[in-house]
C-alpha cells in the first residue's frame, strides 16, 4: 500500500496553513459559542457579559465594502494584529502596477515563516512585471483560465490571512488578546457571523446572510431557515414588521412555521463532526480542495480537529459533504 509523505500537503499550498486553521478554532472558542448541542448558545461567563450589555441585538453582516474592510483593518491592529495589514488596503487602492506590486511583495516580506515566503515569491513571480502579468493570464486555450484565476484568489487571500493573523499568539500581545483592549462584543458578532455562516451552509446550503438577502425581498421560506440558523435576528426592525404583518392578518400558517423555525435545532446532522465540517467548509476553497484525501486528513488531525479514523472513513465524509453540495468538487 502507497502512503504518502507525511505534510506533502504543503508542497501545493501555504506551509503554514494549519497556523491559519489553529487561528480561526481558536478565535470561535474564544466567543464561547457552544456548537456540540446542535443548538447554538452561550456559555454562563458570556451570558452574564451579554447580561451587563442588556442583551443587544448581534446580528453583523460581513459586508466586504471599502468602508467596512477599512475598519476592520482598525479593529484587527486593535486585537493585536500587526500593522503590516495595512498594506492590504493599499494594495488595493493603490492606481499603479508598481505601486500594487509594492504593497504585495511587502506583505509577503511580512510574513513571518522563510518557508511561507518563499512559497509566495515562487507563486507571484509573475506579478514581478506587467508584461509576465499579461502573460500570465493570456496563456494558450488549454489553460483553464478559471481556474487560474481561482488560483491567484485563493493565494492571495491566505496570504492576507497568514498576515492579518501573524500576531495572534505573540505573547506580548497577550493582554489585547485576553480582553483588556479587545471589543468582546466585536468578536463574539464577527464569531457568531462566522459559525452562522458556516452553519447554514451545512444545513441549507446558502450562507445565512444569502438566506437574508432573500427574505428580506419577501422569501418566507428562507426566513424560517434563517432563523433556524439564528434565533437572535427578530431584533431586526424588517423581521419585526413581517412579524406584525403576519399578526395584523391572522396569518396562523406563518406563525405555526415560524415557531416550526425557532424550536429546530441549528445543526441537526453531523454535530460530533461539526468543527471538522466547519473547517471544511471555510478552507475547502482556500486551499483544502487542492490537496488529496490523505494530505487533507493527515493536515485537519494535526490541527487537533476530531476527524474519521482512517482516511477512507474520512473521504466517505468529504464525498457525502460534495454530493449534497455543501463543498464543491474541483
Amino acid at each position: 500500500m502507497h502512503v504518502e509523505k507525511s505534510n506533502s500537503w504543503k508542497e501545493k499550498i501555504d506551509p503554514a496553513f494549519d497556523e491559519i486553521i489553529k487561528v480561526y478554532l481558536d478565535f470561535i472558542d474564544r466567543s464561547h459559542i457552544n456548537v456540540n448541542t446542535g443548538y447554538l448558545c452561550f456559555d454562563d461567563d458570556t451570558l452574564n457579559f451579554l447580561k451587563q450589555k442588556g442583551y443587544p441585538s448581534l446580528h453583523k453582516k460581513l459586508a466586504l465594502d471599502y468602508e467596512y474592510s477599512k475598519k476592520l483593518t482598525k479593529d484587527m491592529i486593535k486585537l493585536g494584529a500587526s500593522n503590516d495589514i495595512e498594506y492590504i488596503l493599499k494594495f488595493f487602492t493603490a492606481k499603479k502596477f508598481e505601486q500594487k506590486k509594492s504593497y504585495l511583495f511587502k506583505l509577503i516580506q511580512a510574513l513571518p515563516k522563510k518557508e511561507s515566503q518563499e512559497y509566495y515569491r515562487k507563486f507571484f513571480c509573475f506579478f514581478e512585471t506587467e508584461e509576465k502579468l499579461k502573460s500570465y493570464f493570456n496563456r494558450s486555450p488549454g489553460i483553464d483560465l478559471k481556474r487560474c484565476q481561482f488560483d491567484v484568489g485563493t493565494n492571495f487571500l491566505t496570504l492576507v490571512m497568514q498576515v492579518m493573523y501573524k500576531e495572534y499568539w505573540n505573547t506580548e500581545n497577550d493582554e489585547s488578546i485576553k480582553g483588556k483592549r479587545l471589543d468582546r462584543l466585536n468578536l463574539i458578532k464577527i464569531s457568531l457571523s462566522l459559525v452562522y455562516n458556516t452553519i447554514s451552509g451545512i444545513t441549507h446550503k446558502n450562507s445565512l446572510d444569502e438566506l437574508l438577502e432573500e427574505a428580506e425581498k419577501g422569501n418566507d421560506e428562507s426566513l424560517f431557515k434563517a432563523i433556524q440558523i439564528d434565533k437572535t435576528l427578530f431584533d431586526l426592525e424588517w423581521i419585526r414588521k413581517r412579524i406584525r404583518k403576519a399578526f395584523y392578518s391572522g396569518d396562523r400558517i406563518f406563525f405555526d412555521r415560524l415557531g416550526a423555525a425557532v424550536m429546530k435545532m441549528s445543526l441537526e446532522n453531523d454535530i460530533e463532526y461539526n468543527k471538522l465540517n466547519s473547517v471544511l467548509i471555510s478552507f475547502w476553497e482556500l486551499g483544502l480542495c487542492k490537496l488529496t484525501n490523505q494530505e487533507r486528513w493527515e493536515l485537519l488531525k494535526s490541527c487537533g480537529i476530531v476527524v474519521q479514523d482512517d482516511p477512507k472513513s474520512f473521504d466517505r465524509h468529504v464525498r457525502r459533504l460534495i454530493e449534497n453540495k455543501t463543498i464543491c468538487d474541483y
